[in-house]
């Protein structure tokens, strides 16, 4: 859910700000997205797909 939910306020945020032709979007991930995290794989992978969706955006 950590990917999915940011996923679809970006959705809405994106939507909102071409409309206005401004704006800015700030999502924070921590640490265990970039080095990972032992026994934590779906977590680690879902703070790093935030990390590549927001560059991404």
């Amino acid at each position: 859910m950590n990917l999915k939910g940011t996923w679809l306020c970006m959705k809405h945020e994106l939507q909102l700000m071409k409309e206005q032709q401004f704006g800015s979007i700030v999502n924070t991930a921590l640490i265990a997205g970039q080095i990972g995290l032992s026994h934590q794989a779906a977590y680690v992978a879902s703070k790093r797909g935030i990390i590549a969706l927001t560059k991404t955006a």
